[in-house]
Order: C-alpha cells, then structure tokens, then sequence
C-alpha cells in the first residue's frame, strides 16, 4: 500500500507539472489541454479507495468551491456574456494544488513537501523575472544592466516575456516569506541560506523592474518578517486594518486616493500613478451600475466603449489595478465578499496553527508573504484568470497545511516532524 501509495503521489506531481506548463500557455493552446484537470478526482478517487486522507476539510477550500460556484451563476446572471468556463480552468487548478497541499501534510505529517514545492516555485519565478521581463518604460533605467542578463523571452512557455507588474505580483507572493524562512526557519545554515539566496534573486527582479507597488508591498512583507514575535500579532492586526482602510478609501473616492498615493509616492507626475485614479473611478462605476454582479468575469478589458477611460483611450488596461475591485467588477458584492473570506480563512488557518511553537517561523513567513501581495494588491493586481494566480491558490493552501500540521504535532501519538 505504501508503493501504491507513492505512485499516486508521483503521478500527482507530474500532473501538477503538466498543468503548469499547459495552463500557461494563452488560447487556444490552453484550451486544447483543460481537460487534465480531470485528472485529480480521479487521484481523490483511488486516494478514497485506499482510505488515504485527501485534504478537503481545510476552510480556504469551502470559500474556494463558493467562488467557482458564483462564477457558474454569473456566467448565467451578468449583464455582459463572458468567455465563458474556459475561464474557470486555472482557478480549479489553484484549489487543487491547495488539496494536494494539504493532503500531502495529512498523510505524512511533515511540511517538507510543501516546503520543497515552494521553493521551486520560487526559483522558477526568480529565473523568469530576472531573465524574461520586458525591461521597457521605467525598467529602463536600468538598461546598463539589465542588458547583460539573459534573455529568455524567446523560450515557448512564456514567449513574450512578462510585464515588470505582472511578475512583480508572483515575486511579492514569494520573496517576503523566503526571506523570513532565511531569517527565523528552523534548519541548518545551509538551506536557510539558500532562501537567502532565493529571495536576493527575487528582489533584484523585482527591484529591476521598478514596480512601486510590488517594491512597497515587500517592504512591508520584511516589516512583518522582522518584528518580534512578542509584538507580531500587533504588527499583523496594525497592516490588516490598514488594506482594509485603504481598500475602503479607494472604493468611496477613487481620484482623490490617486492623489493622495500621488503625494506619498513622490512621482505625483508620473503618468501611471494618475491612471491609477481613472481605473478605479470607472471600476467603481461598473461596481454602482451593477452591484450584485458585476459586469461579468474578465470583462473588464473589454467594456471600453460603454466604461471610457478619459484621457487614457488607448490603454487596454487589463484589471482595475485593485484586487479588492477586480472581484468586484467581476463578480459583484458575491465576488468581494469571497475575497474577503479567502483572506479570512488563511488568517483563520494561521491562528489556529499558532498555538504551536515549532510552527511560528512558518506562519510569519507564510503571513508576510500574503499580506505583502495584499498591500500590492492595494494599487495592482494577478487576477484570479491569470497565468500567475496559482501561486495565490498555494500561499492560501500553506495555511491550511500549517494548521493541519499543529493538529497533527497536538495528537499525543503522531510525532514531530518538519
């Protein structure tokens, strides 16, 4: 049973890796492969068969199958028709990858897995963002470096390379919570190096590129990695109430949060910074004309005509540049109450993981690395279609399988393992 069992876990991970790269391909290419999602029930299946835990119960998954469960409805409820399941596909992959997560620290109860995946991952999106950025528009000041790196953006998986926000958005994910593994894990010097180093190479990236948002939201990821841990849960409740307020200020007077953001930026004539007020003021307008659905999912590109962008008419502006209001755009008051509720459950998650010593490294890195992306997530976005998404799906999967993982260290006859 335990060869079996390990087959299984081999075919998920070659699963995993085949949807990793098909998915990331555009339509139609993508299109042609959606079907090997199908391939993880199946797993649960026989996983069920050899009564081997799957990982199902975690809170984040119920929030996760009410989002997919809207976005059926809206496709049926929405003003505007969408592109219809295709879209879905890269969502229900996250919230597989979020049961393999889990179901992987069930049945071994070790987090060496999870921690193994992450930092591939992060490796695979530092080489990206160091390699495959378009380094145009303010990356450019840079050139006199960048010049010398290597040039990847050839390369079939992501040909064309990535906007400097795009992979911004992925680098925000990760950086903060391996500098904290770096800093606080409990391992040997040797790998507490390495995600030293890993994070230096997502910084650099990240720095190259010159997204002020990402560039703000891993300064406050550090904060988070570095306070003490007799005032951490202060410093998590003081940044939690601060996106919620800002959130809440971008909603109720979008120009005048441009403005603010402009004077506290220190670039109030950059043009960005002032397109950031036009595409929040015409999300709010798509939120005011359609409150319980919003327009429809990823339609906001799309609606140019009827949702103008004055002054910025050439700009195909893909998201509000706001991830509070690309839910709701999208999907309406439904759609930002789940938002709120998946960010919920990981900070349900963590605190319930809490309670044991040996994991508090992990939650303060785990914590600093979605918190620093909600920071971003203030001024851009990763929309839940997007390419890069998954790697929200994981963070948020990390925090069910840390919880899992202190239930597990508090059964007095299941070991202690990392």
């Amino acid at each position: 049973m335990r060869r079996i069992g390990r087959l299984i876990d081999c075919f998920e991970i070659a699963l995993g890796v085949a949807i990793l790269i098909a998915f990331f391909y555009p339509t139609p290419t993508r299109d042609a492969w959606v079907w090997l999602i199908y391939g993880y029930p199946l797993i649960w299946a026989v996983r069920t068969l050899l009564r081997q835990p799957i990982g199902l119960n975690a809170p984040a998954l119920l929030w996760g199958a009410a989002f997919i469960a809207l976005c059926v409805v809206n496709m049926f409820t929405a003003p505007y028709p969408s592109r219809g399941m295709i879209l879905l596909y890269r969502p229900l992959w996250g919230i597989a990858l979020m049961v393999m997560g889990v179901g992987w620290v069930r049945r071994s109860g070790s987090l060496r897995g999870v921690s193994w995946v992450s930092g591939v991952l992060a490796v695979i999106i530092a080489v990206a963002a160091l390699t495959a950025t378009t380094w145009e528009g303010k990356a450019s000041r840079f050139a006199a470096l960048t010049v010398h790196l290597p040039d990847t953006r050839s390369f079939g998986l992501w040909a064309g390379g990535f906007n400097p926000n795009e992979i911004a958005g992925a680098i925000v994910w990760l950086a903060p919570m391996l500098f904290a593994v770096g800093l606080r894990g409990r391992m040997n010097i040797q790998w507490r190096a390495a995600a030293m180093l890993i994070f230096a190479a997502l910084f650099a990236g990240l720095f190259l590129g010159q997204s002020l948002s990402g560039l703000i939201g891993v300064g406050v990821g550090l904060i988070i990695a570095f306070a003490p841990r007799r005032v951490w849960p202060w410093v998590m409740g003081l940044a939690i109430a601060g996106i919620l307020a800002a959130n809440l200020l971008i909603f109720v007077a979008p120009t005048s949060s441009a403005e603010i953001l402009a004077d506290l930026s220190g670039r109030p004539k950059v043009t960005s910074v002032e397109h950031r007020g036009v595409m929040w003021e015409r999300g709010v307008q798509m939120f005011r004309d359609y409150p319980f659905t919003g327009v429809g999912i990823a339609l906001y590109r799309q609606l140019r005509a009827e949702y103008p962008t004055p002054g910025f008419e050439n700009a195909l502006v893909p998201h509000p540049h706001n991830e509070a209001l690309h839910f709701v755009t999208d999907l309406g008051l439904p759609g930002l109450g789940i938002w709120v509720m998946l960010y919920a459950s990981a900070a349900f998650s963590l605190y319930a993981a809490w309670k044991d010593e040996s994991l508090r490294p992990w939650i303060m890195a785990v914590a600093a690395g979605l918190t620093a992306h909600a920071v971003y997530g203030l001024t851009d976005a990763i929309p839940v279609w997007d390419r890069l998404a998954f790697i929200g799906w994981w963070m948020l999967g990390l925090c069910a399988a840390l919880a899992v993982k202190a239930s597990l260290s508090a059964r007095p006859d299941t070991p202690s393992t990392d």
